[in-house]
This record gives structure tokens, C-alpha cells and sequence, in this order.
């Protein structure tokens, strides 16, 4: 499957201060060097959108209807060691997250994965997969979503259930691989290769480039 013609594509990123801070405007400015220099550039129209809040999300799928929506940024996943919930901890220039103690609230138990946004004041603000899939239900014209976050692929059948392609990580993942992977992604889609194509390409292009984590990204696919 190829995305439509034109293909609005939906940029978020969200970098919450308690977070550790990623090259988020670098991979925002990859994806759009790829897809100004790609032979099928006029197809694409490509939105950012930065230091997103809940809000913020909510109004930016309204205003652009994106075909694609890529989120860039923290995720993570939740584990229950001597009967606490407990964060995976988050190395320097990796896209997860790590929760001391005074984050290990009850209002967290309710998280078993998701995505980092922001509020107003640029604190972290979780929002759970189910919730981010609650959402995305709304918006049928979205043919894609990718996560490019830390443990997103623990949200891609919730996701999966409304869109017909989803693209996740299955572990941490260090942030040049992140935006090598999102590079090599919309060079292949402003190239004119199918969403297949293009995530098999972008996932052969990790090791080529000399970088770690090629079994990282995952697609859940499916026909419209």
C-alpha cells in the first residue's frame, strides 16, 4: 500500500523536562531534507509540531487530517518488581524513560505503556496506549503511524485495531538509530516505495549506516 495522493504528514515530538533530552529537531529536519529532495516531493506536505501537549494533539489531527502520523519522542513501559510498578531506567541519548520514586504514584499503576507528551509548563504528561488508540479511532484517514519512541511497539495492536499500518520499537532505542531509521524511512516514501517497502529498506539502512539496534523496529500491516 502506498499512501494517497496528496499525503499530509503529521510531525509530533515532546521532550518533557524531566526527560532526557533527544535530537527531536534533527529528526524532524532528516525527514524533511528526505522528502524535499525525493522525485514525488509535491505529493507530500510535511507538519510539525513541537513540544506537544494533549491539546495540542488533539487540535493538530483536526487542523491537518494527516494520512501519517509520526511520533518522536520518549515511550515506555511499565514492570511490577517486589509488588511496586517501576520504570525501565533511561540511558543518556535513549528514547526511554526512567521513573524515580516520587513519579511511582498510584495514578501511574494504570500505565502499562505509552508515549511521553507534555503539559502547558512542559512537564511530563503520559498518555497510555489505549488512550493515544482512542484517539487515533477518530481519524480514519490516517493510513499510518510511526512511534519512533522507546518500547512503542507494546502499542502498535491497540493502534493496529484503526489503522492499517503501525510502526513501533520493541526496546530502547539509542537516538542516532531513531533518526538514521526515519531518514532512510521517507527517503524510500518520497522515492515511491510502498509503506512495506519503505520500512524494510529504513530497518536495512541501521546496519548499513554502522548502527546498532536493525531488530528494533517492527510493523504490524495490514490492507485498507
Amino acid at each position: 500500500m502506498h499512501l494517497p495522493d496528496p499525503a499530509p504528514i503529521l510531525f509530533i515530538a515532546a521532550n518533557p523536562s524531566q526527560t532526557a533530552r533527544l535530537r527531536l529537531d534533527v529528526e524532524y529536519r532528516e525527514i524533511d531534507e528526505s522528502l524535499r529532495r525525493s522525485r514525488y516531493r509535491s505529493r507530500f506536505t510535511l507538519k510539525p509540531r513541537f513540544a506537544v501537549t494533549p491539546k495540542d494533539l488533539r487540535r493538530a489531527l483536526l487542523d491537518e487530517q494527516p494520512a501519517m502520523l509520526h511520533v518522536s519522542g520518549h515511550g515506555f513501559r511499565m514492570k511490577r518488581e517486589q509488588g511496586i510498578l517501576t520504570g525501565d531506567a533511561a540511558d543518556a541519548g535513549y528514547r526511554d524513560l526512567l521513573f524515580p520514586e516520587d513519579l511511582l504514584a498510584d495514578d501511574l499503576a494504570r500505565y502499562a505503556g505509552g508515549i511521553a507528551l507534555q503539559d502547558e509548563a512542559g512537564n511530563l504528561r503520559i498518555v497510555k496506549a489505549e488512550t493515544l488508540a482512542g484517539l487515533i479511532q477518530h481519524f480514519p484517514g490516517i493510513r499510518c503511524v510511526v512511534l519512533c519512541a522507546c518500547h512503542s511497539f507494546l502499542q502498535a495492536a491497540s493502534l493496529h485495531a484503526h489503522v492499517p499500518y503501525v510502526i513501533g520499537m520493541s526496546a530502547a532505542v539509542p537516538d542516532d538509530t531513531a533518526i538514521a531509521f526515519s531518514r532512510a524511512l521517507y527517503d524510500a516514501l518520497g522515492a515511491g516505495s510502498s509503506i512495506p517497502d519503505a520500512f524494510g529498506i529504513a530497518k536495512a539502512s541501521i546496519p548499513l549506516e554502522g548502527l546498532d539496534g536493525e531488530d528494533l523496529p517492527q510493523l504490524l500491516a495490514r490492507e485498507a
